[in-house]
């Protein structure tokens, strides 16, 4: 049997492109030659995988990076900054440096949530105060330790010198379960009468 060789010049993409998502080089004015759609639209890397622009519909513009945490787990996406505030090279070093974290299952976002908690956190405060607690009994110190990160969500891990009283009143009226809500708030304030 006798086989032809095919050859094509076509090259077969491999990153499906749609509307709304093309891949090209990014540069320094790549962001100026994309009109926003209705949509988000999603301008990739082909050089830097995981490096793209996002413009939003609004005109609002911004570099930003995603991968897997080594590879297979979940997406993890980080935003560098607005185009007109980074040049193309300062963002894909960046860019850079966080997806080469994510490979290595170090999480940028996590570690920039460490740096913010390095002040008085409600959530290290319930800790503390259940340290120093030794009459409490252990379903009370579960329930604090389970309770504030829970009913407070994002303020728990806030620096209580950041805390106001919009921020409360906020949580206050968003929270949904009212008698956990009630409590949450009794065991944030005992913590801050010590």
């Amino acid at each position: 049997m006798v086989t032809k060789k095919y050859k094509s010049n076509k090259v077969i993409p491999l990153h499906k492109q749609s509307l709304y998502s093309i891949k090209v080089l990014i540069k320094k004015s790549t962001h100026l030659n994309y009109q926003p759609k209705d949509k988000d639209f999603y301008i990739r890397d082909n050089k830097l995988i995981g490096f793209y622009i996002r413009i939003r519909p609004n005109g609002n513009t911004t570099y930003c990076c995603e991968t897997k945490l080594k590879g297979i787990g979940k997406k993890v996406a980080i935003t560098i900054g607005a185009c007109e505030l980074f040049t193309a090279q300062q963002a894909r070093e960046l860019a850079t440096e966080n997806l080469i974290k994510i490979k290595s299952v170090i999480n940028p976002k996590d570690e920039i949530e460490a740096v913010k908690a390095k002040g008085h956190t409600l959530e290290n405060l319930a800790k503390e105060y259940i340290s120093i607690r030794d009459y409490l009994a252990e379903t009370t110190k579960a329930d604090y330790l389970y309770r504030v990160p829970q009913q407070f969500g994002k303020l728990a891990r806030k620096d209580i010198k950041e805390l106001g009283e919009n921020d409360f009143v906020s949580w206050w009226t968003k929270a949904k379960a009212n008698g956990s809500k009630k409590v949450a708030l009794a065991v944030a304030l005992e913590k801050g009468r010590r």
